[in-house]
Order: structure tokens, then sequence, then C-alpha cells
């Protein structure tokens, strides 16, 4: 049996101009699952992220904070959907853009104004209606492959981590759960900064374990 954990990156910068970078409580947040996956004496022969760098600096935080050697590697496969070209698809005569636009666009924009945009930016996204440089279909079947690869490349006993964003754990988790498009939304909204999701995989195959686990970030934890 190998297991696969997957850690959902640390907070990145919300409402900042660069939000890909972390903030510093990102920084802390990933430093803390890389202390609690140490002390449970996982000793990873894989260590990976997206290509990202809210996601390769968590690694780097993680990797740091367990005290693991050896190198880690990075691949676009294990990047997030482009969030800001799902919400650049969204028409703006769309009756939720045009009550919420002006709000959004502001520099310091109000947070539940860009949650009712950014979730009907979601719908159409999934739903195919627009044009995006990746589809929901082609970003779930890009995550959900990441995954059979990565475990199809693991020998029995090694672990792997991989640090990654949100919508990719969600996709993952609703594959493993033979869910769709709903069960991916409901999952997605749900992941927390520098949670911990695990995967093993076996003869009888891969197997969701665990999903979201975040009780050792105590009050560090955030969902933005």
């Amino acid at each position: 049996m190998s297991r696969i954990f997957l850690v959902r990156h640390g907070q990145a910068s919300w409402g900042a101009e660069n939000y890909d970078a972390l903030s510093e409580l990102g920084r802390r947040q990933a430093a803390a699952t890389g202390w609690w996956l140490g002390g449970r004496g996982i000793v990873p022969a894989r260590l990976i992220s997206g290509e990202l760098v809210r996601q390769r600096d968590s690694l780097a935080e993680v990797v740091t904070a367990a005290d693991w050697a050896g190198s880690s590697e990075s691949g676009p496969v294990w990047d997030e959907y482009d969030h800001l070209a799902v919400l650049a698809a969204l028409p703006a005569e769309d009756p939720v853009y045009a009550a919420s636009a002006a709000s959004v666009e502001r520099r310091a924009f109000d947070a539940r104004a860009f949650d009712v945009v950014y979730a009907a930016a979601l719908r159409r996204w999934v739903l195919g209606e627009g044009d995006y440089p990746e589809t929901y279909a082609a970003f779930t079947a890009r995550a959900s492959a990441a995954l059979e690869s990565l475990a199809a490349a693991l020998a029995p006993k090694e672990d792997a981590v991989v640090v990654t964003s949100g919508g990719v754990i969600s996709a993952i988790g609703a594959h493993l759960l033979d869910g769709g498009p709903r069960v991916w939304d409901r999952l997605q909204r749900t992941v927390v900064n520098a949670s911990v999701t695990q995967v093993r995989v076996g003869a009888r195959g891969i197997h969701l374990m665990s999903f979201n686990e975040a009780s050792h970030l105590g009050d560090l934890w955030s969902a933005r």
C-alpha cells in the first residue's frame, strides 16, 4: 500500500495585486502542516508541487518544517484552474455581474460581492458556457490523470506529498467518489488552506481515505 498526501497551499495574497504570492499567514500554515506530517513519521519518496508560486513556496515551507531530505519536483498537471479566465468569461450583461461588478472591480473589493460574481462565473464554466483556455471537463480530467499517473509510479509502501490547490484536490475527491460537478463544487467550497487529503493506493485500486484534514492548524485555520 502506498499513500499520497494532497496538501492545499497556504493562504495566498487575497485581494493583493499578486494573488499568487503566499501571505505571511500562508507560510506559517504550510510550516504547521510540514511539522504535523513529519511528526507522524511520514518520509515521502516523492515531493511534488504544481508550478504556481504559492504551491512551490508552500512545498518549500512544508519540507523545511518536516525536516525532509531529497529534491522536489513540480509540474503543471497539479496547477489550479485559471480563476481569472473563469471570471473574465462572465458577460458584462449577466445580471449578477451587473449587480456586483462595481464592487468587485475596486482594488479593495467587497468579499461578499466577489463571491456572488465568482459563483456565477463558476457555474458558467462548469456548464461549458463561454470560451476558456481550459474547460472544466479538461481540468477535471487533468487532475484525475495526474493522480493516476503518480499512483502508478509509486512502489509499494512509498509515500508522496503533493502541494496543489483546492480545485485540484476537489476534482480528485469527486473522481474517487464517482461524483460529478455538483460534488466537485461542494468539495471545493470546503477545502481550507494547508489542509491534508489522504489517498491510498493498493491492490484494490485508489481510494480516498480522508479529506480536508485541518486539525493541525489550530488558530492558523483559514478558508480564503
